[in-house]
């Protein structure tokens, strides 16, 4: 019962933890093979182990690097988190409502709601 609630929290951080840009899952697999890394280099002493854990960690590290130039160069927007690629897509497609002078909100023409009754004119009453 000790360890139950620092577990808890570890599971809610692992939770909260998102994939928002297209380079997330490599920054998380570096993270994770920093820290075992971190961790045998403490307490292992075989010197070959630890020197090839340090070189798939400079691995890891370089793909990081080379995706996000990659990406830089091709594709900017993949880097950003998708709610930001999806507000940016909204205001591309209908405009930013946030501006009232947005020619997009202004040359659209109003639509009638077909699941709402027709208001009833004064004639017809």
């Amino acid at each position: 019962m000790f360890f139950r609630p620092p577990i808890q929290q570890l599971y809610s951080l692992i939770e909260r933890i998102r994939t928002g840009s297209i380079l997330a899952p490599l920054l998380a697999l570096t993270f994770i093979v920093g820290i075992f890394v971190v961790l045998t280099t403490w307490i292992s002493h075989d010197i070959w182990l630890v020197e090839r854990l340090w070189g798939l960690f400079a691995l890891c590290v370089a793909a990081v690097l080379v995706a996000y130039i990659i990406w830089a160069v091709k594709e900017p927007d993949r880097l950003q988190t998708e709610d930001y690629r999806l507000a940016r897509h909204r205001i591309d497609v209908i405009g930013d409502e946030r501006n009232p002078n947005d020619p997009k909100l202004i040359e659209a023409t109003p639509t009638a709601n077909p699941h709402l009754p027709l208001p009833e004119t004064e004639a017809a009453k």
